[in-house]
């Protein structure tokens, strides 16, 4: 095909240069009748021009050619005369002119031509690729992107769109725009659109709605695309989601009013401050705070300041002036209302826009909150410190803070004197510097297991542990590990070295009693019995040496005086050994359960105590107790027996007193028991806990208390170097442990 086009381009030049020669010869024929060389050489010039112009430069000397040989041949020009000859080479070189300039200016159009199709190409290229960029941009941006004409109809729009609101091509085509559009928000559209119309660029936030029901923000912009004569043809739209920013400032203007609510019912009072003209905006609240209503003052800070308490108002104003300066205001100061009344305030403020291009703008904004009731918490609080520093100071037991790693962080002076180190060199030091440390596997657990146990519902319980004192001496502890809000912990400290001591007596009177119960019983008792069954064998072996006779059929055993005397002897003494049996296993019995199990039993046990002491000892000792005495239980009433009788017992052997009151009455809703004796008496101030007392270890006064702290009692001891000793026990009436 592209051959053929060529050929065809070819017969057309040279055909259409016969045909213009030939129509060239026919104005020459109709002209034969005029002379001249110009005049018969014009048609073939203007063919020549023609076809040189139109055909190219060899089309034109085709022509030429062709005009030459009709001219001479058919006309017999140029033989004639020299002139003639003129014309003709005239004509020729014209023409050959005429021809090599047309085919040269062909030429250039030609390259011309060609020059503009490969920018064309290059232009065409160029804007397929930006159509292609901007295709991909329209295609894989989340904006939407819309071209309409000037009735509305949709163009093109963005694949953005339809992946964000769910309407479909076909729907977008085919439907009013109003469908797409919130209803509240067509109003604002439509004027848009006019303006749009009217060739304005404009931009509006309005709310799509999508396929599902729901709806989005966007933001808008249209830009109307005009043609040479103004009139709008294409309208684009570019539009951006702002359904999130809408939630934002939603949230933010609820934040606000939530802030506004919350300021007001929490009575915190707003300023602003401009600081170039020095006007000041107060909210009703700042007003409230100085006892004032808003019409009574005019809210400049001059007004506030008026308010401030005399010994806080100077120091108030420098630190105003101050913050201005610096841009922060933070400060708790006193203030005399309008009433009278003096209340804390704190206020905290800042400059804001202090870095903006126009000064007028620089504001200090601040609040103003009522703390009064926390400035007297606070007192309180103190003072509770120091209720608290006292206690700490006096306890007993060494109080310790430690932290979340096992770190000392503060001690009392119970610990102090309890393990021989200063505060100075406790603090920081590991908590294991004080007791003996767990194995190193459990070192780092043994705090963890304090909080577990503590949120178990163990709180304050303790557990024993070994101390070390700073000269290297242990002893044992009950600690108790308690959490401090989630920051730390508390230690309790307790010696129970005499605790344990006790303990170890208690177990070894307990095993010492034992001991003689079994004495008794194997020396007495089993003696008794022994001596019983041999008495019995003796009568035995009587009445099997008896002879017998026959008596109405019967046998008859018969004895004679001497057998029968030495029978009714053995009856009588076994008599008194069963008494003497039974006498023994009382007292042993008494000893194991000294209180019957009855509302009477103590009262008497006590009363039996006195006898008792009376009878062997041979001593003045009496029991005295006025009205019914309940005791709570048993075990109540057997420690108070043992009381009784540790009490009597220490006034016989130590203090060697030979009249003894033993008292049991209710006083004041407590049951008291006291011992009173005559005997020598001795010092318990100067007396340490297990010295010797009159040449015996006093442990008759620690298991006295031991058993007063069981039932819940308190024991006192007073005594004198030569009146006598009151050994006193009481309990809350109805008090005591099952």
């Amino acid at each position: 095909m592209p051959n053929a086009t060529a050929h065809n381009r070819i017969v057309l030049r040279y055909g259409g240069a016969v045909l213009v020669v030939v129509a060239a010869t026919l104005l020459s024929w109709l002209l034969h009748d005029l002379r001249g060389a110009d005049v018969i050489f014009v048609p073939y010039y203007l063919a020549v021009a023609l076809v040189a112009m139109f055909a190219g430069g060899r089309s034109g000397i085709l022509a030429t050619t062709l005009s030459t040989l009709i001219v001479v041949g058919w006309f017999s020009f140029g033989r004639s005369s020299s002139g003639e000859a003129v014309s003709v080479t005239v004509f020729i070189a014209a023409s050959l002119i005429v021809s090599t300039t047309a085919e040269m200016l062909r030429r250039s159009q030609l390259h011309e031509a060609e020059l503009i199709g490969e920018r064309l190409v290059e232009q065409e290229l160029e804007l397929a690729e930006q159509d292609e960029r901007y295709r991909l941009l329209a295609e894989h941006a989340e904006d939407f992107v819309s071209l309409s004409d000037e009735e509305g109809q949709r163009l093109y729009v963005s694949p953005s769109y339809y992946r964000r609101t769910g309407w479909t091509p076909e729907e977008v085509r085919n439907n009013d725009w109003r469908t797409r559009i919130h209803s509240e928000d067509h109003a604002l559209v439509e004027r848009t659109r006019v303006a749009n119309l009217a060739g304005q660029t404009t931009s509006i936030e309005y709310r799509v709605l999508c396929r599902d029901g729901s709806s989005i923000w966007v933001e808008g912009r249209c830009k109307p695309i005009t043609d040479a004569a103004g009139k709008v043809r294409r309208m684009v739209l570019w539009s951006h989601d702002i359904t999130d920013r809408k939630a934002a400032e939603r949230t933010l203007r609820e934040s606000e009013e939530r802030m506004r609510l919350v300021l007001q019912a929490s009575e915190i009072g707003t300023f602003e401050v401009d600081l170039m003209s020095g006007e000041e905006t107060w909210n009703t609240v700042e007003f409230e705070l100085l006892g004032l209503k808003p019409n009574e003052a005019d809210g400049h800070p001059e007004t506030f300041l008026r308010f401030v308490h005399p010994d806080d108002n100077e120091w108030v104003r420098g630190k105003w002036e101050e913050a201005k300066r610096t841009g922060e205001f933070d400060q708790e100061f006193r203030i005399v209302r309008a009433d009278g009344q003096e209340r804390w305030l704190a206020g905290k403020g800042r400059i804001v826009d202090a870095g903006s291009k126009d000064q007028r703008q620089v504001r200090f904004l601040g609040v103003n909150f009522d703390i009064t009731d926390r400035k007297r918490a606070e007192q309180a609080m103190r003072a509770s410190d120091q209720r608290i520093r006292a206690i700490l100071n006096t306890a007993s037991d060494a109080i310790i803070t430690i932290d979340e790693q096992g770190m000392i962080a503060g001690t009392n002076p119970a610990t102090e004197r309890m393990f021989g180190y200063s505060a100075e060199e406790l603090v920081g030091q590991i908590i294991w510097v004080l007791i003996s440390p767990p194995s190193l596997g459990e070192q780092d657990s043994a705090l963890r297991h304090d909080r577990e146990t503590e949120s178990a519902g163990m709180k304050g319980i303790g557990r024993e542990a070994i101390g070390c004192r700073k000269d290297g001496s242990t002893f044992p502890v009950d600690l108790a590990v308690s959490e401090l809000d989630h920051c730390g912990f508390t230690g309790i400290i307790r010696d129970i070295s005499e605790h344990k001591a006790l303990q170890k007596q208690v177990l070894e009177i307990s095993v010492e009693e034992q001991r003689r119960i079994g004495q008794e019983l194997h020396d007495g008792t089993q003696q008794e019995l022994t001596g019983l069954t041999l008495v019995a064998g003796t009568l035995l072996d009587i009445l099997n040496a008896a002879p017998a006779k026959q008596a109405n059929g019967d046998n008859v055993w018969v004895l004679d005086q001497p057998s029968y005397q030495q029978l009714c002897d053995i009856a009588r003494r076994l008599s008194q050994r069963l008494a003497e049996a039974n006498r023994h296993v009382q007292q042993l019995a008494h000893g194991i359960m000294p209180v019957q199990i009855d509302a009477e039993g103590l009262r008497s046990a006590l009363n039996e105590l006195a006898t008792a002491t009376n009878e062997l000892n041979e001593i003045a000792c009496r029991f005295d107790s006025s009205g019914s005495v309940a005791v709570a239980n048993n075990t109540t009433a057997t420690h108070l027996f043992r009381i009784a009788q540790e009490a009597v017992t220490n006034a016989l052997r130590h203090g060697h007193a030979d009249h003894i009151l033993i008292s049991l009455v209710h006083s004041s809703g407590q049951l008291v028991l006291e011992v009173r004796d005559n005997g020598t008496g001795f010092n318990v101030a100067a007396t340490p806990r297990g010295a010797r007392i009159n040449g015996t270890q006093g442990m008759g006064l620690r298991i006295m208390e031991y058993r007063a702290g069981m039932i819940g009692g308190s024991l006192s001891v007073e005594c004198a170097a030569t009146c006598g000793t009151t050994v006193r026990c009481a309990i809350l009436q109805g008090g005591g442990t099952q």
